[in-house]
């Protein structure tokens, strides 16, 4: 049948209106035939000559006659299959037997009602599902109470009907109520369970969804604000009860009824104490109920302490003498205003690391991977989630880590040196004196500050840069970790590669040995694969589907392309492959390709050196992480390195090739959790973020370490003074002078991570 009369055939199966005027089979035929790309070797000439190939700005054409483009290859039209939408016949069934059941209700004259099953509740079963999902142990009484509830609301409902088959039984209706409160009460039990180990277990996330970013800013400012306020009024106070500490035993004047009066000076402490407890008081609840709970912190040492100095300073008062110096109501009072003023740099450092996530919407993720070296965990970045990254950052620190394990041992200690020093030693009326000074010296300065100071500072310049940690967790992550995992992005950000300079040798089509050359180097994810997808996409090129695809550790890599065999390498590459390079044609940073054994095209490569990752590699020189450089661009090697930024690289290794695919394609799996967020390219974020994450570390460690030495000599010497009855080398202004002189490694150590 020739085309006339199968249009005519058609068109008496379809109405005119729905057809263009110059629909014909041949037309179809033309739009779907296959274009068959054909191959230079057959001598088809399907290019115009005169047609130059496309390059960037910076680009140079560097053959003549021998280089042009091939025009471009048509689009093979497909056709998109709508799948039609078809109904579902269980959930048909579903409806209609829930109206059934809603019928049968209706139904009052019925002897017996028992409770249907749904799919979807209504509001009578809401009760009875709220029962059943909370909690396991509790669901055949809670769906017992609500079917009682259910004979309730129906007797209720039809008590003016003249009729009524059957009731509700008395007992039933007597043991509704009881079942659904034991019920409820169970609830109630597992709730505050499941908050009293919220700091200790993960949080489900279906159960307490996270703040997001915008809503977590805004939480930590409002109580930024709060916390600097009563942190300044505490202090304002430790001045005043610092300066009666001090003034007691020395030449310091003290002004009228203060001069001499031990009880008005011991009531006006305690008076003191009580307003600089009252300013902390989320500490001392915290205190509270970590002794309730059995996870005994700094806010429950410091707790302890201030419940024992307000009982030396009451029978002081009561007493009127001051036989063993005066109450430590100072340096409890001070213990208290260094934990708010820890509380504030802790607000202040989530308020930096997470406005950096509430104000972009893409980032690299920086995650700590074992499975990328064996010896040691190595920083990968990556395109990871960032959900998870504001529950992580609010984990405990180490201060609390370091006291919920120490903190109890040192309690006891106290307990036993005290009863050593004052009961056993004959002294029984100094028990609660000399307890109460060993205690305060374990709610140490340092202790409430020795992560959250240096960690404000280092948030607050990592968010200019638009990089941010996730907590004390991410930062121990990091800290721990040896190796930092370079690939060809961070070293050449996107726009640092370019073609600078085609050159194909006489006798070969450009088209095709520039795309033979772009797939093989988008095949490879490497740092040219932008370059060459540029090139490609500017002359309106195709990219084949490269077959056998490898990678050589000679700098080099080969696959099968449209039945050809081609080579895509370095200078020494293609020497070892046995395929000669002219000395003129050789430049250090060029690729080679060849097709079947043949060398076909140069392509000359640009490299830009960034600024930001000099001083990136120049951080890396004296770093303790040492850089792994999964690199996948055979140009970029040491020498080539050393030759752009001016940087000796003895220190640097660079694995083979092969081990650099595996790393460099290795992903985070579902156990990983998110250390940083990167929102800028290259590798000087990485860096910054692996180095003062790894410095933050350091300092906190240091940091914590000094501030539970300082706890352990401190009680030792007060129990060598009380032993020998120095109470007077005892008193509150010395021991308040030997804890600020502790404080003091903090304040330097922060002050060279600001550096």
């Amino acid at each position: 049948m020739n085309s006339n009369n199968y249009e005519n055939a058609d068109k008496s199966h379809i109405n005119n209106e729905d057809l263009p005027e110059d629909f014909s089979l041949d037309d179809i035929l033309e739009e779907f035939a296959p274009d068959t790309p054909v191959k230079y070797k057959t001598g088809a000439d399907t290019q115009d000559k005169s047609k130059r190939i496309v390059m960037d700005a910076i680009g140079e054409t560097v053959s003549e006659a021998s280089i042009s483009s091939l025009d471009e290859f048509l689009e093979i039209a497909t056709e998109e299959t709508k799948a039609e939408l078809e109904p579902n016949p269980e959930q048909e069934s579903e409806l209609e037997d829930i109206v059934a059941d809603a019928l049968s209700f209706e139904d009052y004259e019925k002897p017996t009602f028992s409770k249907p099953v749904y799919t979807e509740p209504i509001p009578w079963q809401e009760q009875t599902q709220i029962f059943e999902t909370q909690i396991e142990d509790t669901q055949e009484q809670a769906s017992y109470a609500a079917s009682g509830a259910e004979d309730e609301d129906e007797d209720e409902q039809h008590a003016s009907r003249p009729k009524k088959t059957k009731s509700a039984p008395s007992k039933e209706r007597f043991l509704t109520p009881i079942m659904a409160f034991l019920a409820l009460s169970a609830i109630k039990k597992e709730q505050r369970r499941k908050a009293d180990t919220r700091h200790s277990a993960a949080i489900d996330e279906e159960t307490i969804p996270e703040m997001t970013p915008e809503k977590a800013t805004k939480l930590y400012s409002s109580q930024m604000q709060s916390i600097k306020l009563r942190a300044i009024i505490a202090g304002m106070l430790c001045l005043v009860i610092g300066y009666f500490a001090f003034s007691y035993n020395s030449s310091m004047p003290l002004l009228g009824a203060f001069k001499g009066n031990v009880r008005t000076i011991t009531m006006m402490m305690i008076v003191i104490e009580l307003a600089v407890m009252i300013c902390s008081l989320d500490a001392l609840a915290s205190g509270f109920m970590g002794l309730k709970r059995g996870r005994i912190g700094l806010e429950s040492v410091a707790f302890i302490s201030c419940v024992l100095s307000l009982i030396d300073a009451a029978i002081i008062a009561a007493t009127g003498k001051a036989s063993y110096g005066l109450p430590f109501c100072a340096v409890s009072a001070f213990s208290m205003t260094f934990i708010l003023i820890g509380s504030y740099f802790t607000c202040k450092g989530y308020k930096s690391s997470f406005r950096v996530l509430s104000s972009r919407q893409s980032f690299y993720t920086v995650t700590a991977e074992r499975a990328v070296n064996d010896k040691s965990t190595a920083l990968l970045k990556s395109n990871m989630d960032t959900n998870g990254f504001i529950r992580r950052s609010e984990q405990p620190d180490i201060s609390e880590y370091m006291h919920l394990t120490l903190a109890p041992f040192f309690l006891i200690s106290a307990l036993l040196f005290a009863l050593i020093a004052s009961v056993f030693h004959g002294e029984a009326k100094s028990f609660f004196h000399c307890f109460s000074a060993m205690v305060s010296v374990g709610a140490t300065f340092s202790a409430a500050v020795c992560f959250a100071l240096p960690f404000s500072v280092v948030a607050k310049k990592l968010s200019r840069g638009g990089s941010a940690l996730a907590g004390w967790a991410a930062v121990r992550d990091i800290g721990k970790s040896r190796h930092v995992v370079i690939t060809d992005n961070d070293i050449f950000p996107n726009g640092t590669v370019q073609i600078s300079g085609i050159r194909v040798l006489e006798g070969f089509f450009s088209d095709r040995v520039i795309a033979y050359t772009g797939s093989i180097a988008v095949a490879s994810a490497s740092g040219l694969s932008s370059a060459f997808s540029d090139l490609i996409k500017r002359n309106g090129y195709s990219i084949y589907k490269t077959e056998h695809f490898e990678v050589h550790d000679g700098g080099g890599m080969t696959a099968m392309i449209d039945g050809d065999n081609v080579i895509v390498g370095s200078n020494g590459f293609m020497n070892l492959m046995g395929i000669r390079i002219p000395r003129k044609l050789s430049t250090p940073s060029s690729v080679f390709t060849a097709v079947n054994g043949q060398l076909v095209g140069i392509f000359e490569i640009g490299y830009k050196p960034v600024t930001s990752v000099q001083g990136a590699l120049a951080v890396l020189l004296r770093s303790d992480n040492k850089p792994v450089f999964a690199i996948r661009d055979f140009n970029i090697t040491p020498v080539m390195i050393k030759d752009k930024f001016k940087l000796p690289t003895e220190k640097f290794e660079f694995p083979s090739f092969s081990e650099r695919y595996r790393i460099s394609s290795h992903e985070p799996d579902d156990e990983s959790q998110i250390d940083a967020v990167i929102s800028r390219e290259g590798m000087g974020p990485l860096v910054e973020v692996s180095d003062r994450g790894r410095r933050l570390y350091t300092a906190s460690v240091i940091g914590a370490a000094i501030s539970a030495v300082c706890a352990v000599i401190g009680l030792i010497l007060l129990t060598l003074l009380f032993w020998a009855k120095a109470y007077d080398s005892a008193s509150v202004s010395n021991i308040l002078t030997y804890m600020l002189l502790w404080f003091l490694p903090s304040i330097v150590l922060t002050w060279t991570l600001s550096r």
